[in-house]
């Protein structure tokens, strides 16, 4: 009962983040009204990889509790001996280890580099201005974006508006359909369900406060590609073994997230 909450709650936050889009975002005004005499932008990209990784619905504990040791053998890694050895332990598998498997996985996949090149244009036009790609800034995934207030902390600038784009989180996670999930019958512990990826663009908007030069969040916008979005999809056993079957994943992933994103860019940048 409790896996069949979890999955009707993640299918239910993006229908969640699209009423506040709707609604307006941070300052609770519309793309078109926030553009008015806007004539200059700063672009950047908030990292060259995502900011943040993991599993979502994968019963990892006691899938390398029972699989993790033939891993090893098959693949020749400590790391996987290591997994093994935590898979009896849950609490302690849930962070670093999810982490460090998903660190192996992606390797230096430009997912987040090809998604920004897919998405700034459209977010541009959104905003109605133009976009040049030479003129992007690139900044340190680890680095703090604003202030508790909202202003802006990694970028300096001297443009009337600064938009930042985001790959904020990656992770592997069971493959469900609309129907699915809000059926019961859901069942974790086997080790044998397909698992794909999903991921979260965030897109965010900063303006110029005349009186203290400061940039001042006024629009944040996050982009869902959900698991149901995607076409292929894994058994967890064979995928997290092959870094070829997750970069397939990544590939796909990526021409996703960047149509997901442009769809509603297209929407919040239309006057009515």
């Amino acid at each position: 009962m409790q896996t069949n909450v979890v999955h009707i709650i993640r299918f239910l936050i993006p229908i969640l983040a699209s009423v506040a889009i709707l609604s307006g975002c941070a300052s609770g005004l519309k793309v078109t009204e926030l553009r008015k005499d806007i004539k200059t932008v700063t672009f950047v990209q908030h990292g060259t990889a995502p900011r943040n990784m993991g599993f979502g619905v994968v019963d990892t504990a006691s899938w390398w509790a029972a699989y993790g040791a033939d891993v090893g053998l098959r693949t020749g890694g400590t790391l996987w001996y290591a997994l093994a050895a935590a898979g009896s332990s849950e609490q302690a598998l849930r962070a670093p280890t999810a982490l460090e498997i998903m660190k192996y996985l992606y390797q230096d996949h430009p997912m987040a580099t090809q998604a920004v090149t897919g998405i700034m244009p459209e977010l541009a036009r959104a905003w109605g201005v133009p976009y040049d790609g030479k003129n992007l800034r690139v900044i340190d995934k680890d680095a703090p974006l604003e202030d508790k207030d909202g202003y802006l902390l990694a970028v300096e600038a001297n443009t009337d508006l600064v938009l930042v784009v985001s790959l904020a989180r990656l992770e592997l996670t069971e493959k469900v359909t609309v129907g699915a999930a809000l059926k019961a019958g859901f069942t974790l512990g086997t080790g044998t369900k397909d698992v794909t990826a999903e991921t979260i663009m965030g897109l965010s908007g900063y303006r110029r406060e005349p009186a203290t030069g400061r940039y001042k969040s006024v629009w944040f916008v996050p982009c869902w590609m959900q698991n149901m979005d995607m076409d292929t999809a894994y058994p967890f056993p064979e995928l997290v073994v092959s870094r070829e079957k997750a970069k397939i994943l990544w590939d796909e992933a990526v021409l996703k997230m960047v149509n997901k994103c442009n769809t509603t860019l297209q929407y919040v940048g239309k006057d009515s």
